[in-house]
């Protein structure tokens, strides 16, 4: 009991020191810092409009604890909250690959996760094909909404994260990750993604910038070949810093098997991008 005091004693007079802390009170710090995280997470999930727990909608969302960059994640959401509009007029037509792919799909439903402004959804909603449309801005949200509007098509849109995917296993027909997996800022986050996707939809159209292209040379180059880059955006005389990982294909088809994906076909558009069909 005499060395059990001592060491207490010993423990106290250290937090004091360097902590400004009582050592037996950080325990409960962190039990409050995971009850706001639980606090925020189930507030998320009962924000979900009743009429969007089915079909798809998994509101018990039971997901790994990985470790997360939530510093750096959430000043990543705030410059693509700011650039939404801007983004949005420069991106407004359906990638050639995926006008390809919908002319080949009748049937739904159809996932777009990080869809933007919902652009390449536009072919297989023009189909009556059910779609829905996961972005973690809103202002992106509102940004599809008003771009389906304008051309008479209807899609499903919520705000979400693409390794959190609040849906039911098994449930798109189709699941399209078009040139977003690389803005997931850490490893875990991104093959969390796609297993995510593997879980919730049966077929995977996917695509990455890939790492050795002239324009990120320099940049390479400057950052020691590193494939994290941060990418500039100009917006109202402001420049905006876009975080992305550049792919390699060895790179890319390793992570693929790891989320579990064990037939894909890889192929590069000629434009800076790498494909999955999966």
């Amino acid at each position: 009991m005499k060395y059990e005091k001592f060491c207490l004693n010993s423990l106290k007079t250290l937090s004091s020191s360097f902590f400004n802390v009582p050592i037996f009170e950080l325990s409960k710090y962190k039990r409050d810092e995971k009850q706001q995280i639980d606090k925020k997470k189930t507030n998320i999930r009962e924000k979900v409009p009743l009429s969007m727990k089915t079909p798809f909608f998994n509101t018990r969302s039971e997901y790994p604890d990985e470790k997360r960059e939530f510093k750096n994640f959430s000043e990543q959401r705030k410059v693509w909250e700011t650039i939404a509009d801007s983004w949005s007029m420069l991106r407004n037509k359906p990638e050639e690959i995926i006008l390809k792919i919908a002319d080949n799909t009748n049937i739904g439903p159809v996932l777009d996760v990080a869809c933007g402004n919902g652009r390449n959804l536009l072919p297989f909603a023009e189909k009556n094909l059910v779609c829905v449309g996961l972005d973690f801005s809103k202002s992106m949200i509102r940004e599809a909404r008003k771009f389906l509007k304008r051309r008479g098509a209807k899609a499903m849109l919520v705000v979400g994260d693409a390794s959190r995917l609040p849906f039911k296993d098994n449930s798109f027909h189709l699941v399209i990750f078009v040139r977003s997996l690389h803005n997931l800022i850490t490893k875990a986050d991104r093959l969390i993604a796609l297993r995510e996707c593997r879980r919730v939809g049966k077929r995977l159209v996917l695509s990455v910038w890939k790492k050795w292209q002239r324009r990120f040379i320099l940049k390479l180059l400057m950052n020691f070949f590193s494939s994290d880059l941060l990418i500039d955006w100009n917006y109202h005389g402001k420049v905006y810093k876009r975080f992305y990982h550049l792919y390699t294909k060895k790179e890319l088809e390793r992570e693929l098997r790891m989320a579990g994906y064990t037939s894909f076909k890889m192929f590069d558009d000629g434009k800076g991008n790498l494909w999955i069909i999966a």
